[in-house]
């Protein structure tokens, strides 16, 4: 009997692959991390968005305007969602409105119309508000 010899090739670079892959890894974590600080939705942004009117035709997509108050030391950017809720409790139409460079310690408008139409009175709910510091602040 023959002895036989098994030859084991190692391919070169695998190692660099692995470590490249986990520094990819690392960095789109970081990257994540920073876009949520950065956009984070909190009471605070909430606190500062007011809803002045609510109102729908039937048959029409709502409406929904208001105000925010920016209480913070910089400037900012908002994203108001509003949920257009029927007397049933049922949310029947959402929508989004984004304002602009709203200056520290300054009042902004905002309105939005919904996404659906609505059969009968709605009343609104504040769905959630984002504010992200503009860069440099």
């Amino acid at each position: 009997m023959a002895d036989d010899v098994v030859v084991v090739e190692r391919r070169r670079g695998n190692g660099l692959r692995v470590l490249l892959g986990l520094i990819l890894i690392v960095v789109i974590a970081i990257v994540v991390i920073v876009v949520v600080l950065a956009t984070k939705e909190s009471s605070d942004a909430k606190d500062d968005v007011s809803i002045k009117t609510c109102q729908a035709a039937s048959g029409s997509k709502p409406t929904a305007s208001g105000q925010i108050d920016n209480t913070t030391s910089k400037d900012s950017n908002y994203t108001v969602r509003v949920k257009f809720i029927d007397s049933d409790g049922n949310t029947v139409s959402q929508g989004e409105a984004v304002v602009k460079d709203v200056g520290s310690k300054t009042t902004a408008k905002w309105q939005l119309t919904g996404v659906q139409s609505a059969d009968g009175p709605v009343h609104c709910k504040l769905g959630g508000v984002s504010r992200t510091h503009l860069p440099g602040q």
